[in-house]
């Protein structure tokens, strides 16, 4: 039994003469047990306010099916529970209208993803994106005004909405992995997959050098006289390292974090109680940085600039990195905050710049990694690491020293400037397959799709004498 009342608004044109205009509306019902409630964002509603307002009704209504249509471009919903209607037909049979309201002709659909071959990690880029569900006509025309629902799978803890159309990979500690398809007007994209690793397997202090192997075990090499190089007996299950002047940092499976080494009068050993929850580590100079899974960060040991004074109400990060003075965030809207010594504007954020997809700290500079591949530099110039070189872009990965600069790029090798006294900005002659850098002081080091690290640069206390036979985790 139904007691409500139904309403229809009929919008029908004027003919020539009155005598021509319709009178008569025939009207067909099929009675349907259903339970759903179901709302339509009309075409006058696709704009910010109108889209506030259709959400608000959605939601006092209890609706649980949104419909958009082709338009404006403003749509919502979330992807499980809005569908598109490519075609409103007002005239002539279903199969063969003679007059439409909105008439899309989908072929096919698609998700443009970050491209599958580019390498992770957890100390660069922590989340991969899936930019964009596009459908297209039968010339392969795409149809940007036809709003496109993303199905995700096995994505608890994995994959969240930025917008209607952008999703990221959430910060990790550990491996993981999520497909999505795309679905519009009765089509279906093929199936895209999506990875993200926690692991950032190489770390470089001061004067010191770990990795992490695949058993997650740690080994060190190099100066040791805090004891930064002597791994705790039994750390087993550590899945990313850090480390800074004379001290080294070790994440656990578990989210919990381990130090060794480092100087008891400054605090560097001392993780802040109860400190669980952690997804990604960073390092430097007498101080470390945590990033927790609810997108905050904590700080611990010496303060001399502020590098451990995390801005009041600072959210929403997914990645932090540490400099000798200096730390920055970045958000998961792609901006980018920073603190602690700002003597040469290293700290100082360039106005405007957004879509950043990876931050790096080096002595008295900043790096930022753009999603279209380019770098953006800030702070000192004295040794020529402020400017990027011509042309670099493809780049993936980032990485800072004290004075000089490395960039991976898509294809594996690596680009590198700066001070070079050392050898430290130029990459071994050959140096192809890497998947990981790390640039610290004056030595810089790369992973290789092998497992094997190459070491170059200051190697006064043997930092960058690797281990014989020694193969890292790879990210």
């Amino acid at each position: 039994q139904f007691d409500g009342v139904v309403t229809f608004a009929f919008k029908i044109p004027l003919q020539a003469t009155p005598a021509e205009d319709p009178f008569t509306v025939s009207v067909i019902f099929l009675a349907v047990d259903d339970s759903e409630t179901r709302i339509t964002q009309s075409l006058e509603e696709q704009t910010p306010e109108g889209t506030a307002a259709f959400l608000a009704r959605a939601e006092a209504l209890g609706a649980t099916m949104k419909t958009v249509l082709p338009g404006r471009g403003s749509y919502s919903g979330e992807a499980s529970s809005t569908r598109t209607v490519c075609t409103v037909r007002t005239a002539g049979p279903s199969g063969n209208p003679t007059a439409t309201l909105i008439e899309r002709q989908v072929s096919d659909i698609a998700v443009v993803a970050d491209d599958d071959d580019w390498p992770l990690w957890a100390g660069g880029r922590v989340a991969r994106y899936v930019d964009v569900a596009v459908a297209y006509d039968a010339a392969g025309n795409a149809l940007a005004d036809v709003p496109v629902q993303v199905a995700l799978s096995s994505t608890a803890g994995v994959l969240e909405a930025v917008n209607d159309r952008l999703w990221r990979m959430v910060p990790r500690r550990d491996r993981a992995s999520a497909t999505t398809t795309a679905t519009a007007c009765g089509h279906t994209s093929g199936p895209v997959t999506l990875r993200t690793s926690g692991y950032a397997p190489i770390a470089a202090g001061g004067y010191h050098t770990i990795a992490l192997r695949a058993d997650g075990t740690v080994v060190a090499w190099g100066y040791n006289d805090d004891g930064q190089t002597d791994v705790p007996a039994g750390l087993t299950n550590v899945v990313q390292l850090a480390a800074g002047n004379d001290h080294s940092v070790a994440l656990k499976a578990d989210g919990t974090v381990v130090v060794w080494g480092g100087r008891d009068d400054l605090g560097v050993p001392d993780v802040p109680a109860g400190l669980d929850n952690v997804v990604q580590i960073a390092a430097a100079s007498f101080y470390t940085n945590a990033l927790k899974a609810d997108g905050t960060v904590v700080a611990w040991g010496a303060n001399t600039y502020g590098e451990t004074n995390v801005p009041a109400g600072l959210s929403n990060v997914v990645q932090v990195a540490a400099s000798t003075f200096h730390s920055l965030a970045l958000r998961a809207d792609g901006t980018v905050v920073g603190w602690g010594r700002n003597d040469y504007g290293q700290t100082d954020v360039p106005a405007g710049l957004t879509n950043v997809v990876q931050v790096a700290a080096g002595g008295l500079f900043s790096l930022a990694l753009k999603a279209d591949g380019t770098v953006v530099m800030r702070g000192s110039d004295k040794n020529g690491h402020f400017i990027v070189p011509p042309g670099l872009d493809n780049v993936v990965q980032i990485a800072a020293g004290d004075s000089h600069a490395l960039a991976l790029r898509a294809d594996g090798t690596v680009v590198g400037w700066g001070d070079d006294s050392d050898g430290q900005a130029t990459p071994p002659s050959g140096l192809t397959d890497v998947v990981h850098i790390v640039a610290k002081k004056w030595q810089s080091f790369a992973l290789k799709a092998d497992g094997t690290v190459v070491a170059w640069g200051w190697n006064l206390y043997g930092q960058t004498n690797v281990p014989a036979g020694l193969v890292a985790t790879l990210p």
